[in-house]
């Protein structure tokens, strides 16, 4: 379900919550993945998934009531799809780390049609587009 290869994981970062044991350790290591736990008390090592985390609950999961793991898997896949496609980047100059064919044409001047909207979660979130001509 998620859109990455775990091959390409070399370390792994996390802090000490519990949840992360000597045994979990042991399967990360034995997958050739190498555990690093950050020092108690500096969520600042993190600054950039925890900027994640609040952007996927404030603008996704805040909304949505869910009642099972398999509602939550299918939100964040949708909502992870949107973020990397279609949300608007500060950083990135207003565009997608993956932008969508859409953006890249409008941004040429090659899209000059109606402007449309397409809709997720039932009008939680947008995405605005012009098509062709």
């Amino acid at each position: 379900m998620l859109d990455f290869e775990l091959e390409k994981v070399r370390y792994l970062m996390m802090d000490n919550d519990p949840v992360f044991t000597k045994a979990f350790d042991g399967l990360l290591k034995s997958s050739g993945i190498k555990p690093v736990h950050i020092p108690p008390y500096s969520p600042n090592l993190q600054a950039y998934i925890e900027r994640f985390h609040r952007t996927v609950k404030d603008e996704c999961l805040s909304w949505l009531f869910l009642t099972s793991e398999i509602q939550l898997r299918i939100v964040v896949c949708e909502y992870l799809r949107y973020y990397n496609t279609q949300r608007p980047h500060q950083s990135l100059g207003g565009l997608p780390p993956e932008p969508d064919e859409r953006i890249i044409k409008a941004r040429n001047g090659e899209l000059k049609g109606k402007l449309r909207k397409e809709t997720y979660f039932n009008g939680l979130l947008n995405f605005y587009y012009r098509e062709a001509a």
